[in-house]
C-alpha cells in the first residue's frame, strides 16, 4: 500500500478553491467537481506541486454524510491508500 490522497470536507468546493486553496497554494491540475449521488457529495481532485493530491468533499443535500462536518467547519480529514497489487491489475 502507498498513500494516495488526503480528502477534506468543504461546504462549497468553488468558493473554497477561489477563496483559499488556489491562491494559497497554486494547484498544478484541478479536476471538475463530480457528483455522487449514491455516497450523497461532490468531489473535486487538485494536484498539487510535489504530487500530493486533495480530494475536495462537498455535502449533495441535506442527507449528504459530510454535511455535519462541512457546515460545522470541521477538517474531516482523511488518508487514502492505493494497494499496489489491485491497481497494477486494473491497468
Amino acid at each position: 500500500m502507498r498513500f494516495h490522497h488526503i480528502g477534506y470536507a468543504v461546504k462549497d468546493i468553488r468558493k473554497y478553491l477561489d477563496d483559499f486553496l488556489i491562491p494559497m497554494f497554486a494547484p498544478e491540475r484541478i479536476t471538475d467537481p463530480v457528483s455522487d449521488p449514491l455516497q450523497r457529495v461532490t468531489v473535486c481532485f487538485a494536484e498539487m506541486r510535489g504530487g500530493t493530491t486533495i480530494e475536495l468533499v462537498e455535502p449533495l443535500g441535506e442527507n449528504s454524510p459530510a454535511v455535519a462536518d462541512a457546515v460545522r467547519g470541521l477538517a474531516n480529514v482523511y488518508l487514502a491508500q492505493q494497494d499496489y497489487a489491485k491497481s497494477e491489475t486494473a491497468q
